[in-house]
């Protein structure tokens, strides 16, 4: 019995890491052109790096 639950606690793992790395994925592929529009609207950079030289 242990055994299946191990088994079934591990499926579950899983399941909900590949939920959360979709969700990521969604969410990312929305804030990217969303952030780019919104701060060029805004006047501002559009990346938070320093200019490098």
């Amino acid at each position: 019995m242990l055994k299946n639950y191990a088994t079934g606690f591990a499926v579950c793992v899983a399941a909900f890491a590949a939920a959360e790395k979709r969700d990521y994925a969604e969410i990312s592929s929305f804030r990217q052109p969303f952030q780019q529009s919104f701060f060029a609207a805004a006047g501002a950079p559009t990346s938070l790096r320093q200019p490098s030289g």
